[in-house]
């Protein structure tokens, strides 16, 4: 077995050990509807078009309205955060989180759907608001019965803790199927770590390239020019999950070339920027080669 082989499963092992599954579901009320037939007809005859070439959909909702925009913005967040604070598994809707985040991130959605809750209740206030915006804008294509009596249960957040991997009981029952079950299963890990990798890497360089550009053109260095980059070395620190020792050596480097950069002197002075660009350039061109050699394998999910 290769060196790559067995770091993989190296990483697996730690993945497997350390992470938990989580699925989130999140749910909320459209803000769009097809046009009906007739009305769908009128907006096609209005430049001349074949019904069956033309799509159209109303705005039910303005989407721009403080409390709807409220509630979809919190949705939205939330998300953002579980992505940030989990790695990708080769399943649909479900990723993996370090296990020892479980009682605060309980405990961040318990309190992210009573905020949730509360949103909700003050669209309900804005009900009849909305309802009468639409009537006004949408003319002959409004219809009533699109309008919920309340918006309470059309939006949600559920988190989930399924289980993966074989069967426990399949050691006893069919130890042979339990066998391929945890190949299966291994190589699920083994493809998470991979997933994450590259999205790490991809992410990194698109960070690295931004940063070099600036500074190489001579642009202006504002003091939030390295935000994004402190941002990902806080995350990846935090995540610390399946990451391949490749990446944690361009960040610990990364983390090194900032804490050692004068910001002062890099917006004022043009070697400054220059000797900052050059230390960047290497580590952006190694993720990049890593990224590609990452992206090459393939790893074979289907029966054997």
């Amino acid at each position: 077995m290769n060196a790559t082989l067995e770091l993989d499963e190296q990483l697996a092992d730690e993945l497997k050990k350390n992470t938990i599954a989580v699925s989130m579901q999140l749910k909320k009320f459209g803000n769009t509807k097809k046009l009906d037939e007739e009305s769908h007809a009128k907006a096609a005859g209005a430049i001349s078009a074949s019904t069956d070439r033309i799509k159209a959909t109303e705005v039910i909702v303005n989407s721009k309205h403080p409390a709807y925009k409220a509630v979809t913005s919190h949705i939205s967040k939330i998300k953002r955060s579980f992505i940030d604070q989990t790695v990708s598994y080769p399943e649909p809707t479900i990723r993996l989180m370090n296990i020892d985040k479980l009682d605060t991130f309980q405990a961040d959605i318990d309190m992210a759907i009573d905020d949730l809750n509360k949103l909700v209740d003050d669209l309900n206030r804005h009900r009849e608001e909305i309802i009468e915006d639409a009537r006004l804008s949408l003319g002959t294509a409004f219809k009533p019965e699109y309008y919920p009596p309340t918006f309470t249960g059309l939006f949600s957040i559920e988190v989930t803790y399924p289980t993966i991997g074989p069967d426990e009981r399949l050691k006893q029952l069919n130890p042979k199927l339990y066998e391929e079950q945890e190949r299966r299963f291994r190589q699920q890990m083994e493809l998470a770590i991979s997933e994450t990798t590259t999205a790490l890497a991809t992410e990194l360089e698109r960070i690295f390239l931004r940063i070099s550009e600036s500074v190489a053109e001579g642009r202006t260095i504002r003091s939030n020019m390295f935000d994004p980059l402190n941002n990902f070395l806080e995350r990846f620190e935090d995540l610390r999950l399946g990451s391949r020792p490749e990446i944690r050596e361009v960040v610990e480097k990364a983390r090194e070339i900032l804490g050692n950069a004068d910001s002062t002197a890099v917006a004022r002075s043009a070697t400054a920027r220059a000797n900052l660009a050059s230390a960047l350039a290497p580590l952006s061109e190694n993720i990049s080669n890593f990224t590609q050699i990452i992206t090459s394998r393939q790893i074979d999910l289907s029966e054997e």
